[in-house]
């Protein structure tokens, strides 16, 4: 006899809850600009946290308007297509936990062989996974802010 694989689990980006946080972070960086400005800052330094709030937009707009799933787990393994890392191979999965940080659902993933697989990312992959150690985070690790379903229902998956 043989055992029935269940189909794909598919998480969305949920546009109400992703769109509020635009919302928010665009109203911090007006509000950034405008205490910039009426403090010491001259107007270069203005200049620049504008460009650099501009650039931050851009890229959550793109995320926000990203059409199709964000992260699919099935009988191959988990992959997250919003980032380099590709598919992790349930093969290649040692343990799952969950945690929580800055009220973000995630799923920690711990690897058989993390280094390997890091090294074969681009520098800026790497760059962004130093600075998450440095906060106290794990290297490989699933995010499940403004997605739907959530982390509750993968990990009932």
């Amino acid at each position: 006899m043989q055992r029935s694989v269940p189909p794909a689990f598919i998480c969305e980006r949920s546009i109400p809850k992703t769109a509020v946080r635009l919302a928010l972070l665009l109203l911090i960086g007006v509000c950034c600009l405008v205490a910039s400005r009426l403090f010491i800052f001259d107007l270069e330094t203005v200049l620049k946290i504008a460009v650099g709030w501009g650039i931050v937009m851009i890229v959550i707009t793109r995320r926000l308007f990203h059409g199709g799933p964000n992260v699919v787990i099935d009988e191959h393994g988990i992959n997250d297509l919003r980032t380099s890392w590709g598919l992790f191979r349930w093969n290649e999965i040692v343990a799952l936990s969950k945690f929580t940080f800055n009220n973000s659902p995630c799923l920690c993933i711990e690897l058989v062989n993390e280094q390997a697989r890091i090294a074969t990312l681009s520098w800026w992959a790497r760059f962004i996974i130093r600075l998450n150690r440095h906060y106290g985070l794990p290297a490989v690790f699933v995010d499940f802010t403004c997605l739907t379903p959530g982390l509750a229902e993968a990990c009932r998956y």
